[in-house]
């Protein structure tokens, strides 16, 4: 998506999707 998400995840982004990082 676009580089509007911030929410909490830890210091990897092994989550939801962080197309962003």
């Amino acid at each position: 998506p676009t580089q509007n998400i911030v929410w909490v995840t830890p210091e990897g982004g092994g989550g939801p999707n962080y197309s962003g990082m």
